[in-house]
């Protein structure tokens, strides 16, 4: 009898986790987006380009910028801009669904252990 109340959990488990992995994995448009508008400062790479080098933003494959952010923190940045810089608002150019694939595109930056 209790066979059948072990399945749902095991089944559910089957189901979502590749949905979750999905949703953790940058995706081409994600790329395709980072590569028209934000790589000609924050380089294909995730390394700012000279152009920005001398202003206080950090290089996107920098750990510890990594782990100092939320994907909030990135999702902001890039609807609102940050005055005073280079970085523009994109959130009345992009979908939430652009900018929520720009940020994991973000993530993919992060140095693997």
């Amino acid at each position: 009898m209790t066979r059948p109340v072990l399945i749902v959990p095991v089944l559910a488990l089957v189901l979502v986790a590749p949905l979750r992995a999905a949703e953790d994995k940058p995706s081409a448009e994600g790329k395709a987006l980072f590569d028209k508008n934000c790589a000609m400062c924050h380089g294909p790479d995730g390394h700012r380009r000279p152009v920005i080098q001398k202003s206080k933003a950090h290089d996107l494959d920098d750990a510890d910028w990594q782990k100092s952010v939320t994907d909030a923190d990135i999702r902001k940045t890039i609807a609102d801009g940050r005055p005073g810089t280079l970085m523009q608002p994109w959130g009345k150019k992009l979908s939430a669904q652009e900018i929520d694939s720009l940020v994991r595109y973000v993530r993919s930056f992060a140095p693997r252990k």
